[in-house]
């Protein structure tokens, strides 16, 4: 849930090294690391904090 809200609030969010490192692992395979670079963030409205509360108490 965390991800596509930080893609929605980072104005211009891209990679810094494409394609990113990935590990030499059989096991777990995925980049080792994912750096990312943006523009401008911009911040939730007031609206938008009220509903993300009102999910959280509905869900309890």
């Amino acid at each position: 849930m965390a991800l596509p809200e930080l893609a929605r609030r980072l104005a211009n969010l891209r990679l810094v090294t494409d394609p990113p490192p990935y590990q030499l692992n059989q096991v777990l395979r995925g980049p080792r690391h994912l750096l990312v670079e943006f523009d401008t963030l911009a911040t939730a409205t007031h609206e938008e904090r009220a509903d993300a509360s009102r999910e959280r108490v509905m869900r309890r």
